[in-house]
């Protein structure tokens, strides 16, 4: 069984490639918390949290908005 895209529908398609490339960015950003915690690097990693935390949220307020708005419009479309 093999999968087809609908050419038809880019904008959720974008919208879903931003979802999947911020979740990648937030599991690496995980791991390499983790990384730091296990080699003791508190300072930094206390650091580099405040820093993701506050690019990460616009980001997820962004992603979050393209994906409603390409729902939206793909409702919209069907009808």
């Amino acid at each position: 069984m093999t999968m087809r895209t609908n050419p038809k529908r880019p904008f959720f398609r974008l919208a879903c490639q931003l979802m999947k490339y911020a979740f990648l960015a937030l599991f690496t950003f995980a791991v390499t918390c983790i990384v730091f915690f296990v080699f003791g690097a508190h300072a930094q990693a206390a650091w580099l949290i405040q820093i993701f935390e506050a690019c990460f949220s616009q980001v997820a307020v962004v992603v979050s908005s393209v994906l409603a708005t390409a729902i939206v419009i793909e409702s919209l479309r069907s009808y």
